[in-house]
């Protein structure tokens, strides 16, 4: 959780947060200025049966069908691509080269 923005536990919250995550933990490594995150405040849940089926909720609403099965599908064929393929390439090397040194600069 984030202090000042309390949610449930959902994979959502911590997808969503390792973009800025990731820069910040950039930033902190090269003394940049870091970027503000404010979680999204709600989610829609999709929840697979293993039958094909899926129970989908968004606050106090919630709905059962086999469509939803297939968006299931779809968002999770679509995050997995931009969390994998979709990614920045990243040079190989931290900033400076050395991880040593960079982890001494960074006080580990």
């Amino acid at each position: 959780s984030m202090d000042g923005h309390q949610r449930p536990k959902a994979g959502v919250f911590a997808v969503k947060m390792g973009m800025p995550l990731s820069a910040n933990l950039g930033a902190v490594l090269k003394g940049a200025p870091l970027q503000r995150y404010i979680p999204q405040e709600s989610f829609l849940g999709l929840v697979g049966l293993g039958d094909g089926r899926c129970v989908a909720s968004r606050g106090s609403l919630a709905l059962e069908a086999d469509w939803l099965w297939t968006l299931k599908d779809w968002i999770d064929r679509k995050w997995m691509y931009d969390y994998t393929t979709g990614l920045p390439d990243m040079d190989a090397s931290p900033p400076g080269g050395d991880a040593a040194l960079v982890a001494r600069a960074a006080g580990v």
